[in-house]
Order: structure tokens, then C-alpha cells, then sequence
């Protein structure tokens, strides 16, 4: 009879993220936290042989270190005494050598685990740490940086993947793959959770539909009144006038709407980390935009009434 065996892949984006360091680090210390099982299943398989090792060099050395205490120069004689003494002094070498090689294969077999981050900038390119989540969270209060991508497992690893990418333009995502379902769904249940906590609601001010429609609006709003006094003023010729009207309304607003995305996008960030008592660019921004949205019906009810 066969076994099947179900894996887990799913991924997910939000097109905008604002939180403070510790919000990150939750969510890092969640994935530390699912990965701790495999970490050290994969160190126990690394470093079974070094253990053995380490064991079958501590008994020669205490068999030799026994040999040569239970002797002395005047029962063996001198040379035979000098070799039980350069047996001890090897095999209290060998122990040693031995521990090391465990400590620095265990080392490298932990690492595995380590969650990675890499940081990306126009002006400084892309650099790779690893470490703790809280290690993590300490880089990144010192740097600059305009793209962020944290990944784990090692490749050692390969039957578990979780990555989260945030970016200032595109906002965060998340994706998670396993070979073993139960593990992939509950990561992913706590991850989207935790994430989806920081998903701002102002994240629609980013959206190219309100931007086009806010700035289509208001353009008209501004100049219906001197195109309707142009087509009105053409008399017999107003539907070309009008035609020629609507023609002139698309390059501002094609204009428009470039440098009103261009601003908005720098004012409300995709990506936005924070300090506890600080808040993100894009709450600031709410009350500005806000005031230009009120600004449309205000242009549009002057030029009705005039």
C-alpha cells in the first residue's frame, strides 16, 4: 500500500505595509519559532558522527590517561613509560580535535536555520546578512534601504521555504512552500495573520484608479468652465470646438496624473518600518490628500455657480 504525501505552496501580497520594528520581529521570531523542530533534526543528522567521534576519542584518552597513571619509570622502564606518556599526551589531542570539529559542525549545521536578509538600495546595491530575528531587526534600525528580502531556511533545508519581501513601490508578499502540509498551513495561518494586521486601510490612495479619476475630476472641476465659454463662443462650429476641447483636457490630465502618482507614491510609501512612538508617512499623508480630495467638489460647485 502506498503513502501519499501532501505538500504545502502558497503566496500571498498586500499592496501596502506600515509597522514598527517589533511588528517584523514578531513575525521573524514565528518563523524561528516553526523552524526550530527541523533545525534540530538537521543538526542531530550532521553531527551524529562527530558525536561518535567525540565519544570514542574521550574513552582512548582515558584509557591511555589510565594506562600511564597506573605505571611508573621503575615498573615499565624508561622508553616503555615515555611511549604510555606520548599515547596520553596523543590521545588528549586526539579528544581535543575532536570537540572542535563537533563545535564547528554544529556550528555551521545551526546556521541552517539562520533567517537571511537581503537589503537593496539604488545607491549602495544589494547585502546579505544572517542571524536572529532580533540581530535582524538591529541591522535594519541602522540602515537605509529601499527593497528588503528576508528568507528561510538554509539550502540545507530545502523541504521548508518562507519569504517575505517588502518593497517602497510594490508593498509586501509572502510565500511558503513545504513538503509537509501541516507545517506549511500553520505558518501560513499565523504569518498572514500577523502580517495582514499592518496592512494599512489608506493603502487605496496608492491605487492608479483613484489617482486617474481624483486628477480627471478636478481638472475638470478647474477648466469646465473656460471650455464650455470656448465651446459656446464657436456657435455654429461647437462640436468641433468641443472636440478640439477634449483633445486639450487629455494632455494636462495625462501630465497631471503622472506627477500627482509621482508625489503620491513618494508620500505614501508601500513599505513604511517605523519606531513604536512614530507614525508612518502614509498616516501623515491621509489628512494632506484628504484636502485635495475636498478641494474637487469645491472647484467643480464654484464654476456651476459662476
Amino acid at each position: 500500500m502506498t503513502t501519499l504525501s501532501e505538500s504545502f505552496s502558497n503566496s500571498i501580497s498586500w499592496s501596502a505595509w506600515a509597522g514598527d520594528y517589533s511588528d517584523l520581529e514578531s513575525a521573524l521570531e514565528v518563523v524561528e519559532a516553526a523552524l526550530a523542530g527541523a533545525v534540530e533534526r538537521h543538526v542531530t543528522h550532521e553531527t551524529r558522527w562527530y558525536e561518535e567521534h567525540v565519544e570514542t576519542a574521550r574513552k582512548s584518552r582515558n584509557r591511555d590517561r589510565a594506562d600511564f597513571m597506573a605505571e611508573s619509570v621503575d615498573s615499565v622502564g624508561e622508553r616503555h613509560f615515555e611511549f604510555l606518556k606520548s599515547m596520553a599526551i596523543g590521545s588528549q589531542k586526539e579528544f581535543k580535535s575532536a570537540k572542535q570539529q563537533l563545535k564547528q559542525k554544529r556550528k555551521r549545521a545551526e546556521a541552517a536555520g539562520k533567517i537571511r536578509a537581503t537589503l537593496s538600495s539604488k545607491t549602495r546595491g544589494h547585502r546579505t546578512v544572517e542571524g536572529s530575528p532580533g540581530e535582524i531587526v538591529a541591522h535594519l534600525r541602522s540602515r537605509t534601504f529601499a527593497q528588503v528580502s528576508l528568507r528561510a531556511p538554509g539550502y540545507s533545508l530545502s523541504n521548508y521555504s518562507v519569504a517575505i519581501e517588502f518593497d517602497n513601490q510594490e508593498g509586501v508578499s509572502l510565500t511558503v512552500q513545504s513538503s509537509d502540509s501541516e507545517w506549511g498551513t500553520v505558518l501560513w495561518d499565523q504569518l498572514t495573520h500577523l502580517l495582514r494586521r499592518n496592512v494599512p486601510w489608506w493603502r487605496i490612495l496608492r491605487s492608479n484608479w483613484l489617482i486617474g479619476i481624483t486628477v480627471w475630476l478636478a481638472l475638470f472641476g478647474w477648466l469646465s468652465g473656460p471650455l464650455l465659454d470656448l465651446v459656446q463662443a464657436a456657435g455654429d462650429e461647437g462640436t468641433s470646438a468641443g472636440f478640439v476641447a477634449g483633445l486639450l483636457l487629455v494632455v494636462p490630465t495625462l501630465g497631471t496624473f503622472y506627477l500627482v502618482r509621482k508625489a503620491v507614491r513618494w508620500l505614501v510609501p508601500a513599505f513604511d518600518l517605523t519606531k513604536p512612538t512614530s507614525r508612518a508617512r502614509g498616516a501623515v499623508a491621509v489628512g494632506v490628500f484628504g484636502s485635495a480630495l475636498l478641494s474637487v467638489p469645491i472647484g467643480i460647485f464654484i464654476n456651476v455657480i459662476s
